[in-house]
């Protein structure tokens, strides 16, 4: 990155360091964009996230409309003009409040704040750094669960009685509802 745009994004960085907690939208992917143009991110890793679109996933884990657009739309009934810094910023606060609230509603708080959150600084780094991997032993492990999922496939095939396809999500709901006429009391069911 030139000088003054790198200056201008540390300053950015170092206003968010002040912050108690740092309210983005995919957090990752602007750490990753701080990262390219070469801006250090070790302080800003650091510090406590309330990411809207973890959030809104954990919400709605079928749906894949997760945008900042998206989201909006979906939780404050608001429409984003234009994607710019100012108009997703006034959205922002209002769209974490909203997220919380169904979060605490749905006794998901303890989760999103202590796993979810931190974890993505987490991911971030391993993205970014990349991780060292024993390649033939994974090779090894490979062919061992291949044994262990052909074998449990026939287990279950058996079990169920009909020959179908595990891995086809129609076919296994097929077999486990209609079948075998199993409860779907307590099952959420999302878009796909």
């Amino acid at each position: 990155a030139d000088e003054p745009k790198k200056s201008a994004l540390k300053a950015v960085v170092d206003k968010l360091c002040e912050a108690k907690t740092i309210v983005v939208h995919d957090g990752k992917a602007m750490l990753h964009a701080l990262a390219r143009a070469d801006v250090d991110v070790s302080a800003l890793v650091q510090k406590t996230f309330f990411d809207t679109m973890v959030a809104a996933y954990m919400l709605a884990p079928g749906d894949r409309a997760s945008g900042f657009v998206e989201v909006v739309s979906d939780m404050l009934g608001s429409h984003v003009v234009s994607d710019t810094a100012m108009e997703t910023v006034q959205f922002l606060l209002p769209l974490r409040e909203k997220l919380a609230s169904k979060l605490a509603k749905e006794g998901m708080t303890k989760l999103i704040d202590d796993v979810e959150m931190p974890l993505m600084p987490v991911l971030f780094a391993m993205e970014h750094e990349g991780i060292a991997v024993d390649k033939e032993h994974l090779e090894v492990l490979s062919k061992k669960f291949r044994v262990t999922i052909d074998d449990l496939t026939k287990r279950i095939v058996h079990a169920a009685g009909v020959d179908f396809n595990v891995n086809s999500p129609s076919q296994l709901a097929d077999v486990l509802f209609t079948t075998l006429n199993l409860s779907t009391k307590g099952i959420k069911k999302t878009k796909t």
